[in-house]
């Protein structure tokens, strides 16, 4: 005999959290939650100051570029120069050695800074994900180097050392740990669960909310943990264990950075008392095979 039967229901369950098990799981989570934004910021960080440095190191290796190729046709020149005066009896073979040796020097110094610059240039083009030589076109002029600021509001030491990304993820790791030590702990007490179900059955479709049809459930449920102490115990070792690890790993972390935040605050204090040289007299770098004399007598009649 076949027949049709028609049922609906809605179960719901709410935990009972006497001793805090969900409470702390939920605390960990959060707390694993922020120490993976902190990583993310330190990885931004270091990505922004590696940036920040090729690009510093890219205008810096131009600018030697370019004096390096202004001072090529100077030594050719100089080059010349000491011929022309070993031609005359002035100049002897050495400053004529030396003049070479000179100009040989500054050629060699151009590859090399070529080199460096192209080498700059790709690993910014990294960092910014770009394509080897993307940014060729935008970076391959000189450019003057931007101004640094000649004070920076440093603050206190030690909020600089708690502004820091893996100070912050290490604390939120300590913190991980410790709530997972507290869920641990409240694994050895009892759950207690409210259960609750309503439903409705019928064999007619038009008799299925009826009030005959209903069906209604609520009622606790204990879950005790009896035989699972060494287990229990186990996972309370292990937990505290990496509880102890996260605070030796948090104290590291803290000692380090407090270290770095001193050595780079004595280092700016250090280069705020430093007086600036004062300008003296411009002094024409005499070329190689001159007399040391004519260079005396020029700087005496400047001074």
């Amino acid at each position: 005999m076949e027949y049709a039967l028609f049922r609906d229901g809605l179960t719901s369950s709410w935990q009972l959290d006497l001793f805090g098990r969900v409470r702390r799981a939920v605390e960990a989570a959060d707390a694993n939650a922020l120490a993976a934004v902190e990583n993310r910021h330190g990885v931004a960080l270091v990505a922004l100051a590696e940036l920040a440095q090729s690009y510093m190191q890219l205008r810096g290796t131009q600018k030697r570029f370019e004096i390096a190729k202004r001072n090529l046709p100077l030594a050719e020149q100089n080059v010349d120069l000491v011929n022309e005066r070993l031609g005359g009896g002035i100049a002897t073979t050495l400053d004529l050695a030396k003049a070479r040796a000179q100009q040989a020097t500054i050629a060699a110094t151009l590859p090399p800074l070529r080199t460096r610059e192209a080498e700059l240039i790709n690993a910014i083009g990294l960092l910014l994900g770009d394509a080897p030589r993307a940014l060729e076109a935008d970076l391959n002029r000189f450019q003057i180097l931007p101004r640094a600021p000649r004070k920076i509001p440093v603050g206190l030491p030690g909020t600089l050392v708690r502004r820091r990304p893996d100070v912050r993820e290490a604390e939120a790791r300590l913190h991980e740990a410790t709530a997972q030590t507290g869920v641990a702990v409240a694994s050895f007490y009892p759950d207690m669960t409210l259960n609750g179900a309503a439903s409705v059955e019928s064999l007619h479709l038009s008799n299925l909310f009826s009030p005959a049809s209903g069906a209604f459930a609520v009622g606790p449920s204990i879950s005790i943990p009896i035989f699972e102490g060494g287990r229990l115990s186990g996972a309370l070792a292990l937990r505290e264990s990496r509880q102890r690890e996260a605070a030796i790993f948090f104290q590291k972390t803290v000692l380090r950075a407090w270290k770095e935040v001193d050595d780079a605050l004595t280092a700016y204090r250090e280069a705020q008392r430093s007086v600036p040289i004062l300008p003296g007299p411009s002094l024409k770098i005499r070329p190689l095979g001159e007399p040391l004399g004519n260079v005396t007598r020029r700087v005496r009649s400047t001074s």
